[in-house]
């Protein structure tokens, strides 16, 4: 007997954020041929139980440690396979699904021969957080356009960030999974860069969109660390760029993070600037000291 296909499973990370992970599922949760999949990465608190007794039909997996954004969605991303579905859809748990009819999105992609989408996505406030992702390899730095950009049809991009994209299961096949080392941040990076390079189109999907609200991660030493010591592991690692343009331009973005983060008076951010940029330096790979789950 053939096993049955099912289209499209959102898979939505939680770590100890009750609030936007519900409010995420919410969002979700009654669009038509979509089923979402919540993996919890080791929560300290009864955040996921909680939503779990709340949304009975979703299904769960609790991950025995927090192993960060990758390994979590690789969670998801096997069950994905196993239960055949057809797309996976990576939801930031921080992100609203407001106007974005996925089944739209999934047309476009069969309509371009696009292995990754995007819908536009906002700030609350609605102002552009992404359209269009644009690497500059040169410099080893991932630019999210969201000015002069021609919205009136499909926009490919160079990669899409990992907040609302949906994924055609027949990537990971060829690709392989998300890269497990950088913890948070940059593995959309790195993974679309691979997907450009084994032939797979990127695009944006126009007049789809959906909201990043913001979370846990958002700003702060978190962000912070893993922004300066991953973009020097995808530099260095990845993209083998050792040259001055990409120092000279580290060094900027450094300074301008550094004055900022004294100006606002926040220690700890200049702390995980610096530890980050070492560790960077000296190629340390997965979790680093942030969040501090002691």
């Amino acid at each position: 007997m053939a096993t049955e296909t099912r289209q499209i499973l959102a898979i939505i990370l939680n770590w100890n954020d009750y609030e936007n992970t519900k409010r995420c599922i919410q969002s979700v949760h009654n669009i038509d041929s979509v089923d979402t999949l919540l993996v919890d990465n080791n929560s300290t608190n009864s955040s996921s139980q909680r939503i779990e007794r709340e949304f009975p039909d979703i299904s769960a997996i609790h991950r025995e440690e927090n192993g960060g954004f990758a390994k979590g969605m690789n969670t998801g991303i096997r069950y994905a396979k196993k239960e055949n579905y057809e797309y996976v859809w990576l939801l930031n748990n921080d992100v609203v699904v407001t106007d974005c009819n996925p089944q739209q999105i999934v047309e476009k992609m069969r309509e371009n021969g696009a292995g990754a989408a995007s819908p536009v996505v906002t700030t609350p406030n609605g102002s552009g957080w992404f359209v269009k992702g644009v690497i500059d390899k040169k410099r080893a730095r991932a630019i999210d356009v969201v000015d002069e950009v021609d919205t009136n049809s499909v926009v490919e991009n160079d990669y899409v960030p990992f907040a609302a994209a949906l994924i055609d299961v027949e990537v990971f096949n060829q690709v392989g999974l998300l890269p497990e080392k950088y913890f948070l941040y940059y593995e959309d990076v790195e993974f679309c860069s691979e997907m450009t390079e084994s032939g797979f189109t990127i695009i944006t999907v126009p007049r789809q969109t959906v909201q990043h609200v913001g979370g846990q991660t958002t700003n702060g030493p978190i962000l912070t660390y893993y922004l300066a010591r991953n973009r020097l592991l995808f530099a260095r690692d990845y993209l083998g760029v050792t040259g001055a343009v990409m120092y000279i331009d580290y060094l900027n973005w450094f300074f301008r993070v550094f004055t900022s983060a004294v100006f606002s008076r926040s220690p700890s951010r200049v702390n995980a600037l610096i530890r980050g940029t070492v560790d960077g330096m000296n190629k340390k790979h997965n979790k680093g000291p942030y969040p501090d789950e002691t």
